[in-house]
Parts: C-alpha cells; sequence; structure tokens
C-alpha cells in the first residue's frame, strides 16, 4: 500500500494563509453580530435554519432568543400569494445590481411588516451561510442621512476630534486634528496618541485617569509633525462600545495664540484642580527653583511623603464624591499643618508631598502628632462619613549641590511604605467607614 506522500511547502504554506483568512472572516462576523445596529440574521444555506442574530433583530421581530434559534427563516419571510413561507427557496433572491428586495416578515405578535431584504454569501468550513439583513423602507435613507450629518459635523468641527481603540491607536481624526498635528490622515491614523504629546508622562497620567473614572478634562502641551508645540485645551471620555470593547474620544481647542490664556494654562498647569494644591509638576518645578536658590546656605531641609490608608474603600462604600471629599480634607489637614513657604502638593491619586526647611527638632512623630491634631479640629468643624487615616514617610538631610528633589520623594516614598506596612493591621478596611 502507498504512504501518504507529504504536503510540501508550498501546500502548508496556502492552508497556513486560508487558515488565517478564515479565522479573520469569523473575527469580523463576530465583530458585526456584537456591534451592529442592524436587523441581522445568519441563515444555514442548505437547510434555511436560522443559526443566529443580531440584537436589533430580536428587537425588531420581537421573538425570543430561543424561539428564534428554532425557526427556519421561510417561517418568518412571507410569500406574497398566499401569505404562507415559501419552502421551495429558503431567501429571496436579490436580482444583479440591486441592493435589496422588499419582503413581508411575520413578527412575534402576529403583524406583518413591509421590509427591505439584502443578502450576503458566507463560505466556512464543512457548511455555508446566508447573511440577511432586514430594514423598514424608511431605515436605510435616515441611517445614510443621519450618518452623513455627524460626519460632516464631526469633521468641521471647531475643535479638534479623534478617537482611539482600547490599545490608544488612532482609528478616527477629524480636518481640525490634521490642520493642529499636521500629519496626513494615512500618516495619523494607527498612531499611538500618546506621540502627540509633548511630554510621554503627561499621558500616563491622562491614561490612568480615563482607565479608571472614564472622563479627563485638562490642559495639554502638543507636539506637531515639525517638532513645534502648541497648548491646547482638551477633554477625553471612554467610551464603551460592547461589554468587552471600548474606546477613547478626545477633543482639542488650540488656544496657545491667545497669550492672556496661555498664561492662564501656565498656571492651571501647575495646580491640581480638586484640592487647589500644587500638582507633580507643579511640585517638581517650583521644588527646584527653590533648592536652587538656597543651595549656598546649606540648610536642612525636609520632605515628608503622605498616602491616604484606604481611600479605594471610601470610593466603594460611600461614592466617588466621598473619596474626593476625603481628597480635599487631607490637602486641608496639610495646609494648616505646614507654613505658607512650604511647598505642599498633590503627586497621584491618594499621594501628598510636602518640602519643607529648617527641620530642625522635627521627627516623624512630632510631624504626626500636629496632623492628627489638625484632623481633629476638621473632625469638629465638619461631620464626616469617614475616617482620615494617613501614612507618613519623613527624610530630611543638609542641602548641597548635589541634592536632587526626584532623590527626596524617593527615599521619603520607601519610608513611607514601610510606616503603611507597620500601620495596615491597626487601620482596617472596616474602620474607615463611621456608622451614622
Amino acid at each position: 500500500m502507498d504512504e501518504p506522500s507529504e504536503k510540501k511547502p508550498g501546500e502548508l504554506e496556502k492552508l497556513k494563509r486560508e487558515n488565517l483568512l478564515l479565522k479573520m472572516r469569523v473575527k469580523k462576523l463576530e465583530h458585526l453580530f456584537r456591534n451592529t445596529a442592524d436587523a441581522v440574521i445568519e441563515v444555514d444555506y442548505k437547510t434555511g435554519k436560522i443559526k443566529r442574530f443580531s440584537k436589533a433583530a430580536e428587537d425588531l421581530l420581537g421573538y425570543s432568543k430561543k424561539h428564534l434559534l428554532t425557526k427556519k427563516i421561510n417561517e418568518i419571510i412571507m410569500n406574497e400569494e398566499d401569505g404562507s413561507g415559501d419552502d421551495s427557496q429558503w431567501v429571496p433572491s436579490v436580482p444583479r445590481g440591486e441592493e435589496a428586495v422588499p419582503v413581508k416578515i411575520l413578527c412575534a405578535d402576529g403583524i406583518v411588516k413591509p421590509m427591505n431584504l439584502s443578502t450576503s454569501h458566507i463560505s466556512g468550513v464543512g457548511s455555508d451561510s446566508t447573511l440577511v439583513t432586514l430594514r423598514t423602507p424608511s431605515d436605510r435613507r435616515r441611517v445614510q442621512q443621519e450618518m452623513i450629518k455627524k460626519n460632516s459635523a464631526l469633521d468641521n468641527a471647531i475643535s479638534a476630534i479623534l478617537i482611539t481603540d482600547d490599545s490608544w491607536r488612532i482609528t478616527y481624526a477629524n480636518s481640525g486634528t490634521l490642520d493642529y498635528w499636521r500629519y496626513g490622515r494615512a500618516e495619523i491614523l494607527g498612531m499611538e496618541v500618546a506621540d502627540l504629546f509633548s511630554f510621554i508622562g503627561d499621558f500616563g497620567e491622562v491614561r490612568t485617569i480615563l482607565e479608571t473614572r472614564g472622563k479627563w478634562e485638562g490642559d495639554m502641551e502638543c507636539l506637531r509633525r515639525d517638532t513645534t508645540t502648541f497648548m491646547a485645551m482638551t477633554s477625553a471620555m471612554a467610551v464603551e462600545i460592547d461589554n468587552a470593547n471600548k474606546c477613547f474620544v478626545f477633543s482639542f481647542l488650540d488656544v496657545s495664540d491667545k497669550s492672556e490664556l496661555q498664561k492662564r494654562l501656565r498656571e492651571i498647569s501647575f495646580f491640581d484642580e480638586l484640592t487647589g494644591l500644587y500638582n507633580k509638576r507643579g511640585f517638581m518645578t517650583i521644588s527646584r527653583q527653590l533648592l536652587n536658590s538656597v543651595k549656598r546656605k546649606q540648610p536642612e531641609i525636609g520632605l515628608l511623603y503622605v498616602d491616604m490608608d484606604n481611600l479605594g474603600v471610601i470610593n466603594d462604600k460611600l461614592g466617588r464624591s466621598a473619596g474626593d471629599q476625603a481628597l480635599v480634607v487631607t490637602a486641608k489637614v496639610l495646609s494648616r499643618c505646614f507654613r505658607e513657604s512650604d511647598i505642599v502638593a498633590r503627586l497621584e491619586e491618594d499621594e501628598f508631598a510636602i518640602l519643607f526647611m529648617f527641620t530642625e527638632g522635627l521627627t516623624l512623630e512630632s510631624i504626626r502628632t500636629r496632623i492628627e491634631v489638625r484632623i481633629r479640629e476638621i473632625l469638629d468643624e465638619t461631620r464626616l462619613p469617614f475616617k482620615v487615616a494617613l501614612s507618613l514617610g519623613y527624610y530630611s538631610t543638609v542641602l548641597s549641590y548635589q541634592t536632587q528633589v526626584a532623590s527626596l520623594l524617593s527615599k521619603a516614598d520607601l519610608m513611607m511604605m514601610k510606616d503603611k506596612q507597620k500601620r495596615k493591621f491597626k487601620i482596617t478596611a472596616e474602620d474607615m467607614i463611621l456608622e451614622e
């Protein structure tokens, strides 16, 4: 008996390509059924049995999912002559050159609706299917008109608008975006949105907020294709496409040509909008300026790193507004504990830092005592539904020409983490929420 011949390399490559194309078709089909607003039904080519359908088809026809899967397509497409399903042909043929044919559809409530039907053929392994799309006669024209309006409005908007997929690659850019950044449409599509900003670190902060809160507003320095920059008032939001997919929509308005706004934007970019404290950029900039101005005197300086305990618990149990209130209270406590000349900042979501001079006699415990006194004062002024608990890391040194703000932050942060480890069994999640 002859042994089966091995496939040649060329045949294997062909099979691999065909398999890849099949997988891509299946993926596109899955995406269509998840996201289409049309009534789409997949029908077995040989038997006419309904295999699956979009949510819009379920809503339009009124059948339950379980009921619709027991039917054949000819049970809902009515014969013009006798009003019954036509067993001789599962799906009416669409004449060449025509986009759709008029049919009558039997809905679950017994009402027969006139609709337009269009079809396409899907080839698969072992079985073929017909894809049936149903629209009411006015739907197609209305949808087309709405799409034209929306596309025109987006493309001609005053602001630059772009959309990214969930991996932050640009999938849509209007004319304003192309004008602002001076890219061609083919060049900008597929780029990572981070490449449009001057500082990658700025985008990292925006990305974190969008992924956690779903919305962000602020000011960004943007980098054009020719390496020039401009300031833009920016807003962004996350949009859920379905349970598994989302996109991000960005809007930009160039304000760099307006001197007053530009000055205001420089001020805003140094401050945290919620607490009024310096943000991380403001803290790093002002701290460097302060240290450079007093280096010759070589004073003793201290940096306190503060982390709120269990902010996530407050957000989960009482809501985001309560979490924001906790951040504002913490900012007020820290501002009252230090002098106006000290630099108080909110660095991250629940992390704060204070840089101050002349630290003689100060210890971590003396600072903690001062903070606890201020917390009690604020609790006497305002009844809160949560506790304010802070982990602290304190580092002090004599200022030298080698002293760097980033190094001070790193050392104080390390000490704060040790303090948090000691405290985590003292301040539990259950302790954070106060009973009425």
